[in-house]
């Protein structure tokens, strides 16, 4: 769960806006990945509170309205097998009035060994209120600002694999080439000699 929303602060303990996880991916034999993909959509609300306007109000400034409202997800690789790792890629929503859908893919990957993925994500958010003071009335008026920002729902991860072939397979394949080129030179030879015989028999 990442969310946070400003208007209600105690809501926002310390596990609902911080996420880390680390997923350790073991292939069966004979299989490599080939990419992974991260898909989301964030929501948010941000609206910042407004001072009432007008010719005849008679109103002093007294704190000007203010609202943020941030999230990102970000997703990395590491190859323990090689040694080596897959670059990050995240996605971050800025004062989002709405929902913004992503997708992070790996691009693609050859890999045959085990794989270690890490996923991050964090949403903060504040807002404060527009204030001020009627001269003519004698009292305050208040008008809240907004800000949300959290993930619509769970995260999607998808890994790619494709088999790998045996290498009695690869020996199979080749020899049927072979056998394929064979015929074919065969037939272009029979059909040379044979153009040749036609040629021989006009002339």
């Amino acid at each position: 769960m990442i969310k946070y929303d400003a208007a209600n602060p105690t809501w926002n303990g310390p596990y609902d806006h911080l996420y880390q996880g680390v997923f350790q991916l073991n292939l069966h034999a004979g299989y490599k990945i080939t990419g992974y993909s991260l898909m989301g959509a964030f929501s948010g609300e941000h609206y910042v509170g407004q001072f009432p306007t007008g010719s005849n109000l008679n109103i002093m400034p007294m704190n000007w309205g203010a609202a943020t409202a941030t999230g990102g997800v970000a997703i990395r690789a590491d190859l323990p097998a090689a040694g080596g790792m897959v670059a990050p890629r995240s996605h971050a929503a800025v004062n989002l009035n709405g929902t913004d859908g992503f997708t992070l893919d790996s691009g693609p990957l050859d890999h045959a060994g085990p794989l270690n993925l890490y996923v991050e994500g964090y949403a903060f958010a504040e807002a404060s209120a527009a204030e001020w003071y009627y001269l003519d009335y004698g009292y305050m008026g208040k008008d809240y600002s907004r800000a949300r920002m959290e993930l619509s729902g769970p995260l999607l991860l998808t890994v790619y694999t494709q088999a790998v072939p045996e290498p009695h397979t690869y020996a199979l394949t080749l020899a049927g080439l072979a056998l394929i080129g064979g015929t074919l030179r065969r037939r272009r030879r029979l059909a040379r000699s044979g153009a040749q015989a036609d040629f021989s028999l006009k002339g």
